[in-house]
């Protein structure tokens, strides 16, 4: 059986068994963890002899670099001796029944691949043929919190069929892993550091738009109710041609692209750019109209574009052949800036990596940044900030 083929027809999508997800934790699995168990699941028609194989690459999106071996290394580690905890009822109910089986037989890991072999025990809700859930696994490719992965997980059970989840505090706990984490006995610290951050997540990084309603007992929150649905895809934008001088002309609808073209000029402007240069191509542009080509011209009052007095740039972007302008290193420029602000860096330490990097394109600051934000979105305390601002300060 070929399942590296396998991957590649199942189109990423995780399948698994309902009883799977309302599956309990003794302990909540890291992060990375719970993303290897889901991309697992985007297998086809799994059985419990199959060895799930499967490319490191294709796990990451990416080639790997610096520390993801160290955290796969971390996650296959509490994959092999992480179970699940299956059955109904409450202690004190007479339906109370517990089954608790391990994930998995056999876990291998090396530079190139990842290798699984489920419990026999799962043979039944494997590749389940009715009640079972499936999602895209992007969905959950960027989220950050191990908790918000798991309820994720929870909530897709639920989309297309109702809008609303019902579910008492105590269970939710349960599945999740913290039902006997003293950090969150009161449900104060719950809803603060689990909660509010798990739906935060879900709604930044996902496909589902999830708000929350606390159901009260008494003064006792109980229960929580979850309203989720898919986000609205955004609709491409489409600019209208052909509309001719005489037309009536929507001043409120202009004056916001008036205002980003002279945003545009000016920053044209700071870059060397000359007058002429910015005229030609920000505001003469080719455009076809029913098979037939038309210039279209935008009038500028000149003291806009005299604004600022223009300065030359050592380095400059010119145009390219084609007449466009290219600015793809001040963006990285700018992307590096933004990305060192975000992890905690000193502005100070932000302005010599932005010299440097200015200095020498090449210098292999990404590699570094990218280790250093998957070692925070894992929980990992290595590499860090400090780590990364040694490096940055220590580079010649």
């Amino acid at each position: 059986m070929d399942i590296l083929n396998k991957i590649r027809t199942s189109s990423n999508k995780v399948k698994r068994s309902n009883r799977f997800i309302k599956a309990k934790q003794k302990k909540p699995l890291p992060l990375v963890s719970q993303k290897l168990l889901l991309f697992a699941f985007t297998l086809n028609d799994l059985t419990v002899e199959d060895e799930i194989e499967f490319k490191v690459s294709e796990f990451l999106g990416r080639h790997p670099g610096g520390k993801d071996l160290k955290q796969l290394d971390f996650g296959c580690d509490a994959l092999s001796s992480a179970k699940i905890t299956l059955g109904e009822g409450d202690h004190d109910s007479k339906t109370f029944d517990r089954e608790y089986i391990p994930l998995f037989s056999k876990i291998k890991l090396d530079k190139t691949s990842i290798k699984f072999q489920f419990n026999g025990n799962f043979k039944n809700i494997l590749s389940p043929s009715s009640n079972y859930t499936q999602y895209l696994y992007s969905s959950v490719r960027h989220m950050r919190s191990p908790h918000a992965v798991r309820m994720y997980d929870l909530l897709s059970q639920g989309v297309g069929k109702y809008n609303s989840r019902k579910i008492s505090v105590e269970e939710l706990k349960s599945i999740l892993g913290l039902s006997d984490s003293k950090s969150y006995k009161s449900f104060a610290a719950f809803n603060r550091s689990i909660l509010q951050k798990c739906l935060k997540d879900i709604n930044e990084n996902t496909d589902l738009e999830v708000n929350l309603e606390l159901i009260k007992t008494g003064r006792r929150c109980t229960h929580l109710e979850f309203f989720f649905k898919k986000k609205e895809k955004e609709q491409p934008k489409t600019i209208e041609i052909g509309q001719t001088a005489n037309q009536p002309v929507n001043n409120a609808a202009q004056e916001p692209q008036q205002n980003s073209l002279q945003q545009k000029m000016k920053m044209l402007q700071s870059l060397g750019f000359s007058r002429e240069e910015i005229l030609r191509e920000l505001l003469k542009t080719d455009v076809e109209v029913g098979g037939n080509e038309q210039e279209e011209t935008i009038d500028v009052d000149p003291v806009t574009v005299n604004e600022q007095p223009m300065q030359q740039a050592t380095t400059t972007p010119r145009p390219t052949s084609q007449g466009s302008l290219e600015f793809d290193f001040q963006e990285k420029v700018d992307k590096l800036h933004l990305r060192l602000n975000e992890i905690g860096l000193t502005a100070e330490v932000v302005s010599v990596a932005i010299k440097k990097y200015q200095s020498d394109p090449n210098w292999k600051i990404w590699p570094e940044l990218n280790n250093v934000k998957m070692a925070m979105r894992d929980g990992a305390s290595y590499p860090n900030k400090h780590t990364l601002k040694k490096w940055i300060i220590d580079q010649k």
